[in-house]
């Protein structure tokens, strides 16, 4: 956590005298335990390098996005075939080159809402994807989505 520690201090120095913390004293911290493999796991890598660099998670509303980026068509369906309802439903959406998974999810829901609806929930890992056009996860019934691209399972 100490990332996201350090992250909360980048966010909020207005509010602590100089005594209290130390911008170079927490990038000392961050080093000293990256030799420890303290930030090996992605997600506390993720949580860390934003502060390295001065920013914070909530600087990336303000970030520049690149113009003239092109765009790439990408076949997205849907497929249950275990619970309830049966159904495969099937779209093609445009998106930048370079996009992730949400977005080809937002811009599926925003073409077709009916069909391509989802739910999310916010995790310690980051967004989990509970429930895709009305059907939602079930811990009793083991049953979660997956996702795949070029028929391999995806892993981020």
């Amino acid at each position: 956590h100490t990332g996201l520690a350090a992250q909360a201090l980048t966010a909020a120095w207005q509010f602590y005298p100089p005594e209290l913390w130390s911008c170079p004293n927490t990038l000392e911290k961050v080093l000293s335990e990256i030799p420890d493999g303290t930030f090996s796991n992605p997600m506390a890598a993720s949580q860390v390098l934003p502060f390295m660099v001065g920013k914070t998670y909530l600087d990336v509303g303000m970030l520049c996005i690149p113009e003239n980026v092109p765009s790439i068509t990408v076949d997205y369906s849907i497929i249950n075939n275990l619970v309830g309802d049966n159904f495969k439903l099937s779209t093609q959406v445009l998106v930048p080159e370079g996009s992730v998974l949400l977005d080809v999810l937002r811009k599926a829901e925003e073409m077709n809402p009916q069909e391509f609806s989802f739910e999310t929930k916010e995790t310690s890992l980051g967004l989990l994807v509970t429930s895709i056009h009305g059907l939602a996860q079930n811990n009793e019934d083991k049953t979660y989505w997956q996702f795949f691209g070029d028929k391999k399972w995806l892993t981020e």
